[in-house]
């Protein structure tokens, strides 16, 4: 099931059926790899001096409250760790740092749902400060290939960027083609219903989440934002609700993720419909 670091690494890996997650507590407590049959669907890390890119990692939201980059406390600096075998459950801990005036910490926790094959991601953020107002906010790089969808309303561009290139299907999913974006961009929507998706010619890669009120953002954020860096990558993020923590106070913010592998040229029926399954089956057993 996990698997602790060897000598050569520093990561954590977990295996089930055909998926595999690896996490690495040295590298902000950053998911590296998400895959199923060995293809992984996130981008390989980079590291780019103030901070670090590609694989999956974890941000408060609104972006306004710390600017650019991401705080190396949370996003690249030496998480500690903790693996609870009889719970399947591997927890990370990241070191306090300061956020619009308080001091918070970041807790990550990963276990499988072997029932559903999928990975259960929970972030908590704690305030050991004066009061403070955030939102969880996951980022997950994929390649600039292949198309995101999800299921939205009243979607706009973001953060000062043009919105991307979108199509809307008969069941008003909305979809963008990674291929056809030639300028940086991105855009924010409601979630109109609790998932944000990516299929590549191999992979469908499925995240879902509690669907919130619009009204419940963090200002000037969406529930599910796409950011595009033409032909490097596509970032595929969304948003919890943004609250106010007291003095001691935890925000808990939790994802489920799967993966599963698609016939060769998948058609887009065939993506919705496995999509539409993941989604039903992950209601019933609810």
């Amino acid at each position: 099931m996990w698997t602790a670091p060897a000598a050569n690494t520093s990561e954590f890996s977990l295996e089930f059926g055909t998926t595999c997650l690896r996490v690495d507590p040295s590298v902000g407590g950053r998911i590296t790899e998400f895959s199923a049959r060995g293809a992984n669907v996130l981008c390989p890390l980079d590291d780019l001096g103030e901070w670090t890119n590609g694989g999956s990692t974890f941000w408060t939201s609104p972006q306004s409250a710390w600017g650019w980059p991401p705080n190396p406390m949370v996003d690249r600096a030496r998480y500690s760790a903790r693996l609870d075998d009889a719970a399947r459950c591997l927890t990370l801990d990241s070191p306090l740092f300061e956020l619009a005036g308080s001091m918070v910490g970041v807790t990550k926790r990963f276990r499988p749902d072997l029932e559903r094959g999928a990975v259960i991601v929970e972030y908590v953020v704690r305030n050991h400060g004066p009061a403070v107002s955030l939102a969880g906010w996951e980022i997950s790089r994929v390649a600039a290939a292949g198309r995101s969808f999800f299921a939205g309303r009243d979607t706009r561009a973001l953060g000062g960027l043009p919105s991307p290139r979108t199509t809307l299907d008969a069941s008003e999913w909305t979809w963008m083609d990674h291929a056809e974006q030639h300028v940086e961009a991105k855009l924010g929507a409601d979630a109109a219903r609790g998932f944000v998706a990516y299929s590549s010619p191999q992979l469908l890669f499925l995240k879902t989440f509690e669907a919130e009120p619009p009204a419940t953002c963090a200002p000037g954020e969406a529930q599910i934002e796409l950011y595009v860096k033409p032909g490097s990558y596509v970032e595929i993020e969304q948003q919890g609700p943004y609250r106010k923590l007291e003095t001691g106070a935890a925000l808990t913010y939790r994802v489920v993720w799967y993966i599963r592998n698609l016939e060769p040229h998948a058609s887009t029926a065939s993506v919705v419909e496995l999509t539409h399954s993941l989604l039903h089956e992950e209601n019933s057993r609810a």
